[in-house]
């Protein structure tokens, strides 16, 4: 596990000039561009999910072919805890415990639903999905391979 800082996309580096004068990873992976296909697992709010966001962040280059299973678990922590707070609405934050003593006790659904928006939001800033994250996300729209002579041939 990395600790400390993120690491700077190698495109933001460039844009940069490269800042640090360390030298840039010479074979770094490019994904296929094309848009990834829903993961089969999804429920169906969860694919309503992907469907909403999905086509916006493939355009402006965010989402890749390798990000399908990163940005499925996404959209499902977004039904899991659209669920949650549906059930949270339904019977409330405080229960009666199921012993014989009936004692007041916090809902599942409330640590269900927190706990969901704590991964939630970390998946948000993977992706820069919250207003300070898209200060940090560099992202190109899918465009065909480049070839690397073109520039001397222009």
């Amino acid at each position: 596990m990395q600790t400390g800082r993120k690491r700077k996309p190698t495109a933001l580096k460039l844009i940069l000039g490269n800042p640090g004068r360390r030298p840039l990873p010479a074979r770094e992976p490019r994904p296929d561009t094309s848009p990834p296909a829903p993961p089969e697992w999804l429920t169906p709010e969860a694919l309503a999910e992907w469907q909403r966001r999905a086509p916006e962040l493939h355009r402006i280059g965010i989402l890749t072919s390798i990000d399908a299973v990163a940005f499925g678990t996404r959209c499902q922590l977004v039904a899991d805890y659209v669920a949650a707070q549906q059930k949270l609405a339904r019977f409330g934050s405080v229960m009666r415990s199921s012993d014989s003593k009936k004692r007041a006790v916090i809902s599942p659904f409330l640590r269900i639903r927190d706990r969901c928006l704590e991964l939630l939001l970390k998946h948000e800033i993977e992706f820069g999905l919250t207003p300070s994250s898209r200060s940090r996300v560099t992202a190109s729209p899918p465009v065909a391979e480049i070839d690397p002579s073109a520039k001397y041939l222009a």
